[in-house]
């Protein structure tokens, strides 16, 4: 069984297992699996990037992420980190994946075009073969709106 997210921004189906829950900053959405013992956030957060700076905007962002990730994981890797034309040519796809050993993975994706950063975080156990499964697994629907 399965269940669709259909927001302004993106479509998103995903097993009933993930779980919806609330989240205080609008334009989040917040699920969990117990299941895979697992964290999915996916945001919109709207902004105006002229496209000549889209490249530092997405270098920038992923750099204040992963900071911003230290403060509850101050021992954490990097494991990899892209930026990338999406292949609609409309943005540009952004990508990394972090560890701190022993506690969690986390495996980010994001688009960033003119108006806006359309983002998923997806956090789970500390094994990172089973965090790349599952990340593949979960986004594998995930639609967002481009541009």
């Amino acid at each position: 069984m399965t269940q669709t997210f259909i927001l302004e921004e993106f479509r998103l189906e995903l097993p009933a297992k993930w779980k919806e829950y609330p989240y205080p900053e609008s334009g989040t959405l917040l699920l969990q699996s117990d299941e895979d013992r697992a964290s999915l956030i996916i945001t919109t957060q709207l902004i105006d990037t002229p496209l000549e700076k889209a490249e530092g905007a997405a270098d920038t962002n992923i750099r204040a992420r992963i900071e911003a990730h230290k403060a509850q994981y101050p021992k954490l890797q990097l494991i990899e980190a892209t930026i990338a034309a999406h292949s609609s040519g409309a943005a540009l796809e952004m990508f990394y994946a972090v560890a701190a050993p022993d506690e969690a993975v986390l495996m980010y994706i994001g688009f960033l075009t003119p108006r806006k950063v359309q983002s998923a975080l997806l956090v789970c156990g500390p094994d990172t073969t089973a965090a790349a499964d599952l990340f593949r697994q979960t986004l594998r629907d995930f639609q967002p709106k481009i541009p």
